[in-house]
Order: structure tokens, then C-alpha cells, then sequence
């Protein structure tokens, strides 16, 4: 399964602006963490704890802002509670006014019933953990219990002053017997010096947890893990970091560079997904994927990619053929050069990739237009993916045939090295690249892509396997809820021409099991089998979710 819903979240955490003077702006010189546990020892929540500080003793208008996570999340649990507010007069009352939409980030806003006095003022409050199934699915960036600990993002649980743009602090643990605490920045109590949004999106594991290698950890590659067993994760880390090394080598990464992965494994759905940022990911397993499959290994390679190339400048979406395409593409090719799939599971992923593409219902929806309809389908956010690993591959085999001595990896090199040298790197930048180091043709190949127009294979695409035509349908599920295939969930809109109806699916029916349908949008033959409940009786209806027929193309290994 190539398919995952990985984020590379590098979203600026903007925050709301008003003249101040620099003396008077917030400043955070300790956090203290603690994790809130049950009577039986698992964690099911996160004491924080800091203070602010001012320069000037004097009346400040202290506002605190928390990430709602929306669109992308929903808050249910995982909010603030016993919130503590105390300056040199005693206690201030706090109370949560409705969300501030900006620039598409929604924080809701916490006020004072008084301006705070003093240069020192107290926080203090909880979050408890969010529930394993939320309503919708985002990246995993959200406050989870996993294998009796906690693991998420600062955003799932910082409440932070309005005013806060940086921070050089000291983060603190304070930990139960047998526990360790690991962040972005170093194992247990460490410094962060970030901007804001790199500091949000700082990520977290915390509890009894399985940690590779033994002994020191403070440079190189690291994994840690909730949930899951100690020989399965020993068996994982062996292949998890021959990939690391050699996709590190070929993205040039330093070795010297920490690298840390978080896995986080517990009952939240049957989709495995990531979410990288500079230096690391943090990777969700559900309990029954085998950590040492294909399917996750070449999700471990994609967030590997995200974590060495960053995203462009753009609305979020529509820089997915850059950031996700190149993910998907060098995920399948790069450990491939390394000896890491074998040819059959080779073959498995660029046929799962060309029918994530080919199904897609909006696979002719221009670059533009995807922010607007990423999240209308239950596969259509997936195309930026898809469309852009086959136009880097498609890329790469023009290349190659003309025998220039420019490869995809050295221009996404290029565009890293000028990111981290501080260029604000845009499309733009991209098309500068191409037309100074490749040529006109490959301008106008990428604005085609850009446009919308269908991706022929080259036919030399991929080393060894000839490109066949076909026919297809478009992935179509046949009804407009649930949106996933969600145990306890009931059908509705249950369109009388589909596919699912025509096997016998009804309206209203209840289903009985969550099933990852990224199994069917990967294939082009793959059937759906879904179990329902329908008045007291049980039924499994079987289908292939398709709809059409349209133009596709598959990758057949040459004799």
C-alpha cells in the first residue's frame, strides 16, 4: 500500500498582531511537563505548566491562543481544563471565546476577566488525551495514549501567549518510575530554541517505550516506540535505518544531524499515515499492521524523504506535487537502488501508484483548483500525490534518455540547499530551475502537469517493465456517508445506480467493521467487502467501488 495520509506539517502558526513594544512582548524561559496518569498507571493526560514573564512590572493584556486543529482534527477531549492563571495580585479568571479564524489556522482565544500585574505570571492546566477515533482523521499530530504513555505535537497541548513569536527555553519532565521523555530536541530534559511554528509543531513520545539503539542516542538515527513489542521493533529498526542512511546520503543530510522516529501505536483506525517535519517523523501503526511489511516500509521511506525536502511556499495543497509527488516517487525508487525492496515489491508500488492516479475522480483537476477540492472525495486529496510521482518519473526517464547529466535528486538537492540558505522557494523557483538546467521542454511538460492534462507514461518510465493501456473506473464508494468505511457508522445517500447498490447495499445499513480503502484505490481489481447490520441480520456486500470507464495505464515486468 503506497497510498498514506502523510502531512508534511510546516504550517506558520500565525499569530494575531498589534503594535507593542518589544520590552513588553511575552517571554517563556521554562516549560514543565508531567504526564496525568490513571489509577493503573497509563497516562490519560498532560500537566503543563509554565510562567510568563515580562521586562516592565506592569498591567499586560495576557491573551492565550490554542490550536483548535481544525480543519484537519476535531477537539473533543483534548482541551484545556483546570486552567490556573495567577499574577502578583492573586488569581485571574480565564474563559475560552469562540475561534479565531487566520489565514486558515483556527485558534481559539482565552481572556482575562482583568488584565494580569507583575512581571512573573503563573499557568498551569491539563489536557487530557484525545479520544483514538476522532471524527475526522488528520495528520497525527493530536495528544494520544499509546502503550500506556502519550504521544502527539506541542500544538495538540500548548496554550500560549497571543504575543509569543520565539522562545530559548528549558523543557522540563517530570516522570513516573520506568518512564522516558523524547521531543524533537533531545531525550528527556533538553533546550528548545525555535520559532513559534517550529516549536508547535515539535513533536513528542513519552511512557515505558522501546528505544534503538541502546546506550547514547544524541546524534544520528533513533526510534522510539509505544505499543508495540521490543523483538518486532528490533527486527523494524534494522531496515527502518538502512533506509534512513541512504536516503540521508542521497537527499545530503548530515549523519552527524539528529534523526528521530516516533511510532505511536494503538486502536485509532486502520490506516498506518506520518508526519515528518525537518529531522524525523512521527509514524502511526495500528496494532495490526506488521511493522516489517512492505506496505510500511515504503511509508517509512516517504516520511523519510519529508523529513530531508521541505515543502514550497504555497496555499496548503497546492505545492502537493512538489512535496508529497517527490515523497511518493524517490520512496519507491531510492530504496529500490539500494537493494531494500525486492523486484516483486518494487512492481506492487508503481502499479498502486498508477491506480491511485488513474481512479482518481479529479485526476484533470488543475494544481490550482486542488486547495479548493482536496477534501471533497474520499480519495481526492490523494492526487497532488499520485500526479506528481508520476510526473518526477516521467521526468526522470526524459532525462535519462537524452543522457544529460541532471537527475531529479540532484534538482530537489538544489532547491533543498536554497530553502536552507534562506531563498523563499516558490513554484517560480522551480520553473527557474528547470529552465536554466534542463530546458524548455521540461517547462512546458510541468505546466501541463500543473494544468491539469492527463500523465502518459514514458515508456521507458521504469527500468525493466514495459507501460500497458487499459480502462478503468473511478473509485466510488456509491454513498455520500460515512465518508470512511468507520465501524458503527450507517450508509446514507446511497446512490441506486452504483456499484455497492447493485451488490445489495442498502440505505441505512450499519456497518459492522472499519476497513482501510486505500486497499481498493491502490488496485485497479482489488473488491471492497463490507459487513453491515441490517434488522438484526448480518450481510457482507462485495463490490468493486468503481464507476466509468476512463483511460489508465498499468507496469508489466519484461520477460
Amino acid at each position: 500500500m503506497i497510498l498514506r495520509k502523510s502531512i508534511s506539517f510546516l504550517l506558520l502558526l500565525l499569530v494575531i498582531t498589534s503594535a507593542v513594544k518589544a520590552q513588553d512582548l511575552p517571554i517563556i524561559k521554562e516549560i514543565h511537563l508531567s504526564p496525568d496518569l490513571d489509577r493503573s498507571g497509563k497516562a490519560v493526560g498532560l500537566h503543563v505548566n509554565y510562567s510568563v514573564q515580562y521586562n516592565i512590572d506592569k498591567s499586560h493584556d495576557l491573551k492565550l491562543l490554542f490550536n483548535s486543529l481544525q480543519p484537519y482534527l476535531d477537539r473533543s477531549t483534548d482541551v484545556v481544563t483546570r486552567l490556573s492563571v495567577i499574577d502578583t495580585q492573586g488569581a485571574v479568571s480565564y474563559r475560552a471565546y469562540p475561534d479565531t479564524n487566520i489565514n486558515d489556522l483556527s485558534l481559539q482565544v482565552w481572556k482575562g476577566n482583568r488584565p494580569v500585574k507583575g512581571k512573573n505570571i503563573k499557568i498551569d492546566y491539563h489536557i487530557p488525551v484525545a479520544v483514538s477515533i476522532p471524527k475526522r482523521r488528520g495528520p497525527h499530530i493530536d495528544l494520544q495514549a499509546t502503550g500506556g504513555g502519550l504521544a502527539g505535537d506541542f500544538t495538540s497541548f500548548l496554550l500560549y501567549p497571543e504575543m509569543l513569536n520565539s522562545v530559548d527555553l528549558s523543557l522540563k519532565w517530570y516522570l513516573p518510575k520506568g518512564f522516558m521523555a523524547v521531543t524533537s530536541k533531545g531525550e528527556n530534559d533538553c533546550q528548545i530554541k525555535a520559532d513559534l511554528s517550529e516549536l508547535m509543531f515539535c513533536q513528542f513520545i513519552v511512557g515505558k517505550m522501546f528505544a534503538y539503539p541502546e546506550g547514547r542516542r544524541g546524534k544520528g538515527f533513533s526510534l522510539y516506540a509505544l505499543g508495540r513489542k521490543s523483538d518486532e521493533m528490533n527486527q523494524a529498526a534494522v531496515w527502518v535505518e538502512k533506509v534512513y542512511a541512504h536516503l540521508r546520503n542521497r537527499l545530503n543530510g548530515k549523519a552527524e544531524n539528529p534523526f528521530r522516529i516516533f511510532i505511536r501505536s494503538y486502536e485509532g483506525g486502520p490506516l498506518a499515515s506520518g508526519v515528518a517535519v525537518m529531522g524525523g517523523y512521527t509514524l502511526y501503526l495500528p496494532p495490526s499492521e506488521d511493522a516489517t511489511s512492505a506496505d510500511i516500509h515504503s511509508l517509512i521511506a516517504h516520511e523519510t524523504v519529508h523529513a530531508f525536502v521541505g515543502s514550497l511556499h504555497a496555499q496548503e495543497g497546492e505545492d502537493d506535487w512538489y512535496s508529497e509527488g517527490i515523497a511518493d516517487y524517490l520512496c519507491m525508487v531510492l530504496p529500490l537502488e539500494a537493494g531494500l525492496y525486492t523486484p516483486a515489491e518494487f512492481g506492487k508500488l508503481i502499479n498502486e501508484e498508477a491506480a491511485l492516479y488513474y481512479t482518481n475522480a479529479i485526476r484533470e483537476v488543475s494544481e490550482k483548483d486542488i486547495p479548493s477540492v482536496k477534501w471533497s472525495g474520499r480519495n481526492a486529496w490523494s492526487i497532488g500525490y499520485s500526479r506528481g510521482a508520476m510526473y518526477f518519473a516521467n521526468l526522470e526517464a526524459k532525462l535519462k534518455r537524452i543522457h544529460s547529466q541532471v537527475t531529479v535528486v540532484a534538482l530537489i538537492n538544489q532547491i533543498t540547499q536554497q530553502a536552507q540558505a534562506g531563498e523563499y522557494v516558490t513554484k517560480h523557483t522551480w520553473e527557474k530551475l528547470l529552465a536554466t538546467s534542463v530546458g524548455q521542454w521540461a517547462v512546458e511538460d510541468w505546466k501541463a502537469m500543473l494544468s491539469g492534462k492527463l500523465i502518459v507514461p514514458e515508456p521507458d518510465i521504469y527500468e525493466g517493465y514495459t507501460v500497458k493501456k487499459i480502462t478503468t473506473g473511478v473509485f466510488d464508494l456509491g454513498f455520500a456517508k460515512p465518508m470512511k468505511v468507520q465501524k458503527g457508522e450507517f450508509v446514507k445517500g446511497l446512490d441506486p445506480n452504483s456499484a455497492a447498490a447493485k451488490a445489495g447495499l442498502q440505505e441505512g445499513d450499519e456497518i459492522l467493521t472499519s476497513i482501510n480503502i486505500n486497499k481498493t484505490y491502490t488496485s485497479y481489481s482489488n473488491t471492497l467487502s463490507i459487513p453491515v447490520l441490517r434488522k438484526g441480520k448480518k450481510y457482507t456486500i462485495t463490490f468493486q467501488p468503481r464507476k466509468g470507464s476512463f483511460e489508465a495505464y498499468e507496469f508489466v515486468k519484461k520477460k
